[in-house]
C-alpha cells in the first residue's frame, strides 16, 4: 500500500488490539493493525510517523553487514571470505581472512557453511564465559540455550533459564560479556530498575558503550 509516497506492508489480525509500525531490516516498512480497521486511519497514522520512518531507513541503509559472502565481522573484526576449490566442507582461521571450502561453489553454500562454523564458534565461547561470570557473579541458572533472534542478543526468563543469539559471534569480546552479565543479572532483578543496573554496572563498568555497538549493529538484549 501507499501513503504520499511512503510504501508500507499492511498487516491485519484479530489478535491485534493497536496500530503499530516498523520498519524491518531491508527497509520495508510494515504496519499491523486491528482487523477490518479503517484503511484510511492506518494511511493517516503511516504519515503521522513519516519522520520517523525515514530516520529509520536511513538506520537500515547505514547498518553495518555483519555477515556476507565477501567478508564477515567476527569477534568485533573484519575478515575477507576467500573461497577454496578445495569443497571439503572446512573452514580455516587466518590472520586477516577466513578460507572457506563448501561442498559447492554456490553464494547459499559460502554462506551456510560460514554461518554454522560461526554458531559453533559462539556457542563454544559464549557457554565458556558464561560459566565463568555467573561464578564470579555468585549467580546460578537452569538452561542455557542459543537461538538465531532477530531483534534480540540475549533473554532471560522467570525460570532462570538464558539464552542468547548465537550472532553475538560477531561482537567484540567486551560487548559480548555485558550481554552475559546483562542476562545473568537478571537472574537477580527481573526488570531493568535500579538496583539491575548497579548490578551491571558492577561488573561491567563500562556498559554504556557496549550498549550504544549493540544499538548500532540492530539487536537489543532484553
Amino acid at each position: 500500500m501507499n501513503s504520499q509516497g511512503i510504501s508500507y506492508l499492511l498487516q491485519q489480525s484479530p489478535r491485534t488490539r493497536r496500530l503499530t509500525i516498523r520498519v524491518d531490516a531491508r527497509g520495508q516498512v510494515i504496519v499491523t493493525a486491528p482487523l477490518r480497521f479503517p484503511k484510511y486511519r492506518v494511511a493517516e497514522f503511516v504519515e503521522s510517523a513519516r519522520d520517523w520512518i525515514v530516520k529509520q531507513k536511513t538506520v537500515q541503509i547505514q547498518k553495518p553487514i555483519l555477515l556476507s559472502t565477501t567478508t564477515v565481522l567476527y569477534f568485533g573484526k573484519e575478515y575477507s571470505v576467500k573461497v577454496s576449490q578445495k569443497m571439503d566442507g572446512t573452514v580455516k582461521l587466518g590472520k586477516e581472512v577466513i578460507i572457506v571450502s563448501p561442498l559447492s561453489i554456490t553464494s547459499s553454500a559460502v554462506l551456510s557453511l560460514l554461518s554454522t562454523w560461526l554458531k559453533s564458534r559462539a556457542i563454544e565461547y559464549v557457554t565458556t564465559r558464561v560459566y565463568v561470570l555467573s561464578k564470579q557473579m555468585n549467580l546460578s541458572f537452569k538452561n542455557l540455550a542459543f537461538k538465531q533472534q532477530k531483534t534480540r542478543w540475549g533473554s532471560c526468563s522467570s525460570q532462570k533459564n538464558l539464552n542468547f543469539n548465537w550472532k553475538l559471534i560477531h561482537a567484540p569480546k567486551d560487548v559480548i560479556d555485558y550481554v552475559i552479565i546483562h542476562e545473568l543479572s537478571h537472574l537477580e532483578h527481573m526488570n531493568h530498575g535500579k538496583n539491575f543496573w548497579e548490578l551491571v554496572a558492577r561488573f561491567d563498568p563500562d556498559h554504556p558503550h557496549h550498549r550504544r555497538w549493540l544499538e548500532r549493529y540492530g539487536s537489543t538484549e532484553d
